[in-house]
């Protein structure tokens, strides 16, 4: 620990006394509620005051429990999924910046890869997870640093109803013979809550495709060498010490074999192969008390990912082997001093070794971060927050921050909120060690974030209407950019960047009940330019452009239907142009999508089985389209599923 690191602990620590001994104490009533999830649900709220918050709708994570966590945010978000197709590579783009900006956790825990920083949406079903949460910005330090887009947290949550359904199974087939399963069992009794789900998913993936590239005329083909197939175990264990304490132990298996297929131009037959095995384990202690709410976990990741690549006539060109282990120790606590005052304070600590074949030698990083939390509620419309943190990251210190205020202009109708934050992200361990190309005298990229937020919400008996606003502001300084080098063949990363992002989001949502008809509209707008402010040269094109593979608009728009047991669901998701290319010379084609599904659920006489059928076509007007260039995504699918409830 250096001078510097040790005078922001002892700055934190002195600002949390002198909070405390200040305020004099009563009883919150909240904390006296002692449903643990409940209490818990509402500390993460308040820690994330002045900016916008939004969560996947459970009808719409219900609905698509057979698809992976890149489909479900791609249709359903303003987060940008770009994918390699079905089975393929999925990484995302969170307003404006790249996907290692994106953080993603897990009940708490981020699981972003410590190498390439960048998280593969594919490899994560929508059946391991309860709850699906967007942090838009980087203002909710809890989650970590580095979040300059925004953080994407999936949780799990113990269900103690013991009328609730125990088993419940799922099947589905589709196009080109895309086989999908799986299984949840739960087991509750007073104290002890088990969860178990099993998930399948295989395809041969052989869809057919648009070629537009290769002749003068287009003409259709099959994707060929796209087969892949991926399994996976999550089982969860809680268990209540009392009305006020829990345990938990958590943790998942997957595994993914994936065929890579090549680029649509590419003449020379080569063939990739990647098989990655994931672990993610972790265990936690929660205690909700009086004025105390304390939470600890120690959690485990490990990563194993093997790529080959050979050619015709068995030449083997690459071979690459990586593993990756990461162990992790998160302690929490908030003290409530009385009703409108509370304060918090989190010490993290994570240790990542790597060992892999394209580095030098084995890699290992300490990180050291603690963070305080002040907020505070001087009148009953306002509420303000402040966050400081400090991270140790091996022999480097960074100091962060974010502040945020929310005050209700009409009550139960419309809320303002804004926030401002100072964040960082540390060079991947890829940028700094990758051989060849890594440059380990990086520096991170740092800057400034502003964030205003507008929201309307009312209920009149049967019709509910919901609308937020935002605008955001950001400025990033020393963006990394892998650029070629002298040796055209090598490329190597550079601090070389400022980006200006700044953009819209609106997020509207009506719902109408009448008689047994019930009526939802849910639209998402985004608009989000990022744009280089650096400029290299007199002659360079590339300043005030947008940066590659973010669109500029992004829109979805849903509707859902519920008539008794039949439910309808239509969605049209579009996605503007984006420029491959610094200099916007070159670019992929705008494209509109749209889904439907329509399913029915069966229950049987004198018993609490059920059974739901559902029948999903994708892409109902084959349009063409390509996320990422060059390769093409499928045209119209159909899917059936069905799912049993016991």
């Amino acid at each position: 620990m250096n001078i510097r690191f040790s005078s922001f602990v002892f700055c934190l620590l002195l600002f949390s006394l002198v909070e405390g001994k200040a305020q004099t104490s009563i009883t919150d009533t909240v904390i006296q509620i002692r449903n643990v999830t409940v209490s818990a649900e509402r500390r993460q709220r308040d820690n994330n005051i002045g900016s916008r918050r939004s969560d996947i709708q459970s009808v719409l994570l219900e609905s698509s429990k057979t698809q992976t966590l890149g489909e479900l945010l791609s249709e359903n978000s303003l987060v940008y999924i770009k994918s390699l197709g079905q089975g393929g590579l999925s990484t995302s783009s969170f307003r404006g910046t790249s996907s290692s900006h994106t953080q993603v956790n897990w009940n708490g825990i981020t699981i972003n890869p410590i190498m390439g920083g960048s998280f593969d949406f594919s490899q994560f079903p929508n059946f391991f997870t309860d709850e699906v949460t967007l942090f838009h910005g980087n203002t909710y330090l809890k989650n970590g640093t580095g979040a300059f887009g925004g953080s994407i947290n999936m949780n799990t949550r113990p269900d103690w109803n013991k009328e609730t359904n125990r088993f419940r199974a799922l099947l589905e087939y589709g196009a080109n013979d895309t086989y999908t399963g799986g299984l949840a069992y739960r087991h509750v009794t007073s104290r002890l809550l088990s969860n178990t789900r099993l998930y399948y998913q295989q395809s041969d993936n052989d869809f057919k495709y648009l070629n537009k590239v290769l002749q003068k005329d287009p003409f259709y083909e099959r994707r060929k060498e796209a087969k892949y197939w991926q399994g996976g175990l999550m089982q969860e264990l809680y268990y209540k010490l009392g009305d006020s304490q829990q345990l938990s132990l958590a943790g998942w298996y997957m595994y993914n074999r994936n065929q890579l297929p090549q680029p649509i131009l590419v003449n020379k037959k080569q063939h990739e192969l990647q098989v990655t095995q994931n672990v993610r384990l972790n265990a936690g202690y929660q205690l909700v008390e009086g004025k105390h709410n304390f939470k600890a976990n120690l959690a485990y990741l490990r990563d194993d990912l093997h790529y080959t690549q050979r050619f015709d006539g068995d030449y083997r060109g690459t071979d690459s082997d990586n593993k990756s282990n990461s162990l992790i120790v998160k302690t929490d606590y908030t003290y409530h001093f009385r009703e409108n005052l509370e304060l918090g304070g989190s010490l993290n600590y994570r240790y990542d070794w790597v060992h892999t074949n394209n580095y030098d030698d084995p890699i290992k990083r300490n990180t050291v971060t603690l963070t305080t939390n002040l907020v505070w509620r001087p009148k009953e419309r306002t509420t303000l927050n402040l966050q400081l943190m400090g991270e140790q990251n091996d022999h480097l210190f960074m100091p962060t921050f974010s502040a945020g205020a929310s005050y209700a202009l009409i009550r139960d109708l419309l809320d303002v909120k804004g926030s401002v934050a100072y964040n960082y992200h540390y060079p991947t361990l890829n940028d700094l060690y990758w051989v060849p190309g890594g440059n380990p005298d990086l520096n991170p990229e740092k800057g400034f974030a502003y964030d205003a937020t507008v929201s309307l919400n009312k209920t009149l008996g049967n019709f509910s209407f919901k609308l937020d606003a935002s605008y955001y502001l950001m400025t990033v300084k020393d963006w990394i950019v892998w650029l070629p080098t002298q040796q055209t063949y090598l490329w190597s990363p550079k601090n070389i960047q400022k980006v200006f992002s700044h953009g819209a989001e609106i997020m509207g949502e009506v719902g109408l009940k009448t008689g047994v008809f019930s009526h939802r509209v849910i639209a998402n707008y985004g608009y989000s330019p990022a744009i280089n402010k650096t400029r290299s040269s007199d002659k360079d094109a590339t300043v005030d452009k947008q940066l590659p593979y973010i669109p500029l608009h992004k829109w979805n728009l849903h509707y859902l239907l519920q008539v008794k047991d039949f439910s309808f669901k239509y969605g049209v998701a579009f996605t503007d142009k984006r420029y491959t290319s610094t200099d916007e010379e070159y670019s992929t084609v705008a494209f509109t999508i749209h889904d439907a599904e329509a399913g029915y659920m069966f229950h049987f006489p004198k018993s609490r089985y059920k059974a739901e059928f559902k029948l999903r076509v994708n892409n109902i007007f084959n349009a063409y389209y390509e996320s990422t260039e060059f390769y093409p995504m499928p045209l119209r699918r159909f899917f059936g599923s069905m799912m049993f409830y016991f």
